[in-house]
């Protein structure tokens, strides 16, 4: 008996020490190596908008930094209940602002409500939580 309750209380112990999951995040940081990565941003529809009104789409806005500087970036906008895929090899680092392609570095993706027409990385408006992000190296997939 002494035994259940042990372990019980442990378990409980370990269910209040995990790290809460959000659902809603306006913002990801991964990291990237030479190896070809896949980003994949799906627009949960949480906003509740009609598909056809602004307000239901997000914009994902994509920063690309190696050793603290900023060498690419770019922005999409996702439909609701729709997805974007993005190689960041070749459609980000394809062209980086130093003319060379870092082997490493820190992937940083800020979503925000689409206006105004046009998603645009350099000047973010309202952040949305209603996109999700996944990011696929090599065989392996994970949430962001």
């Amino acid at each position: 008996m002494l035994r259940g309750s042990i372990a019980a209380a442990v378990f409980a112990a370990a269910l209040c020490v995990a790290p809460a999951r959000s659902t809603a995040q306006n913002f990801v940081v991964d990291h990237y190596t030479a190896a070809d990565q896949l980003y994949t941003f799906v627009n949960n529809g949480a906003t509740g908008a009609s598909p056809f009104l602004a307000p239901g789409y997000a914009c994902a806005n994509i920063y690309v930094y190696s050793f603290q500087d900023i060498v690419a970036c770019g922005s999409c906008f996702v439909s609701p209940n729709g997805s974007l895929e993005e190689d960041l090899h070749a459609n980000l680092l394809s062209a980086p602002v130093t003319g060379v392609v870092p082997a490493t570095g820190v992937v940083k993706v800020v979503f925000t409500q689409y206006t105004a027409n046009f998603c645009d990385p350099t000047a973010l408006g309202v952040t949305a939580a209603s996109l999700k992000a996944f990011r696929a190296k090599g065989t392996s997939e994970i949430e962001l």
